[in-house]
């Protein structure tokens, strides 16, 4: 599957799309880590509960999900797949605002992950087939800003939100813009080159089976995994951290936590993957060991930001955390897109990201939560702070995996003649 060039402002148009596309599906998963002590009061819902809805509530669905859609986006399928897609998941968040239990909730997350589980295959299926390789981790990278970008506006938008129409007005306001974005993404999105005949034609189990061979693969899931348990919890609890321990209102928190995050991709993304093209030229480790680096520059700074004895200290402090850790998704993809043949590439992101789903999403917030819950009687409000501990220790581990990675990395790259 060779890459179509695109003329350049078609290439831009179709940038554009993706990650507003992208932008929309932060929006839709973060908007409920806002509202969370709106619905926790409403719906009565305890910390556990919540760090249900923000892992396993979607974690099972969206990894499992992803393999289907990653093999209909590597068959051609990839505008259909991403349109699809934002259908799904804008229609299953507005029904959240009609959610009257816990269960009813995260049932609507369930279906939402169904439709996210088919955006990255997709979105990455047309990157890989309309943009040449030398630019890959570049433009994955910019196709993932969408989620500083989405999280900002979800922060902010869904502060606003609850304080002004509440929690349930607000998942019906985000799902809106999404099925607008769904016909605009079924007319304007390029549809993907069928494989090229030489290139090898695997059933999905094989397929599987030559994605588990190698170490690379496992060795960055692994990684991947220690990043998911992070940042789900923090995207999860960073803003019940922020309002029970320093007293901000939702609006105030969405603002803060918003802009640092979405100023913080903004710097940080595409820094990442320009470098990570740069650098992977010379030597092709790079393209991991650059994440291995952020990861564990960040933990640090994520441990002042909790120990922090204001709030403009510990805002302050989360914006080099911020805008390091997920700047890894573009280095990270474009070495699982080198692992395997092109008509492989969409079901090597679904893979990668289901598993960290799976494991880090499902843990991450479910852990955090239920150590949040048992220190409550002791610690009071601060035990949400001291569960948030596990996030920097989780992320130095992670570092150390992504090196192991990136170590074997050369030897794994897919070679058409070998």
């Amino acid at each position: 599957m060779t890459a179509a060039t695109l003329s350049r402002a078609r290439g831009i148009e179709v940038m554009a799309i993706l990650i507003a596309i992208n932008c929309l599906n932060m929006v839709d998963r973060n908007l409920p880590f806002i509202l969370a002590e709106a619905i926790k009061a409403d719906l009565a819902l305890s910390d556990q509960q919540l760090g249900l809805l923000g892992g396993m509530a979607f974690a099972i669905v969206y990894a499992l999900g992803g393999i289907p859609f990653g093999r209909l986006a590597d068959r051609g399928l990839g505008r259909q797949t991403v349109a699809g897609a934002v259908a799904l998941w804008s229609v299953m968040t507005a029904l959240g605002g009609a959610a009257q239990s816990f269960a009813q909730l995260a049932t609507a997350r369930l279906g939402l992950a169904a439709g996210e589980a088919a955006l990255a295959p997709g979105g990455h299926a047309i990157i890989a087939a309309h943009f040449p390789e030398r630019k890959r981790a570049t433009m994955i990278a910019l196709f993932a800003i969408g989620v500083p970008i989405g999280f900002m506006l979800g922060m902010t938008l869904g502060g606003w939100l609850v304080d002004n129409v509440g929690w349930r007005m607000a998942f019906v306001a985000v799902g809106i813009p999404g099925m607008i974005m769904a016909v605009i993404a079924w007319l304007r999105l390029p549809g993907a080159p069928q494989a090229h005949s030489s290139e090898p034609q695997l059933s999905l189990g094989d397929s599987l089976r030559y994605l588990w061979s190698k170490r690379t693969f496992r060795l960055t899931a692994i990684a991947g995994s220690l990043y998911s348990f992070a940042g789900y919890s923090m995207n999860t609890f960073m803003p019940a951290f922020i309002m029970r321990s320093h007293g901000l209102s939702a609006a105030e928190t969405g603002l803060w936590l918003g802009l640092i995050l979405g100023i913080s991709g903004l710097i940080g993304m595409p820094l990442s993957g320009w470098l990570a093209d740069r650098l992977a030229q010379r030597d092709v480790r790079w393209q991991l060991r650059i994440p291995a680096i952020l990861m564990l520059t960040s933990a640090p700074f994520f441990v002042g930001a909790l120990l922090a004895d204001n709030a403009v200290l510990a805002l302050a402090m989360l914006f080099v955390p911020q805008m390091l850790i997920n700047s890894y998704l573009g280095p990270t993809f474009s070495a699982m897109h080198a692992l395997v043949p092109p008509n492989m590439r969409a079901l090597a992101t679904s893979c990668q990201l289901g598993l960290l789903t799976l494991v880090g999403a499902s843990l991450g917030p479910l852990v955090v939560g239920t150590l949040s819950d048992s220190l409550s009687a002791q610690y009071g409000r601060h035990a949400l702070s001291l569960a948030l501990l596990l996030v920097p220790a989780m992320l130095a581990i992670s570092s150390l995996w992504f090196e192991l990675a990136a170590r074997r990395l050369p030897e794994d790259i897919y070679r058409p003649d070998s």
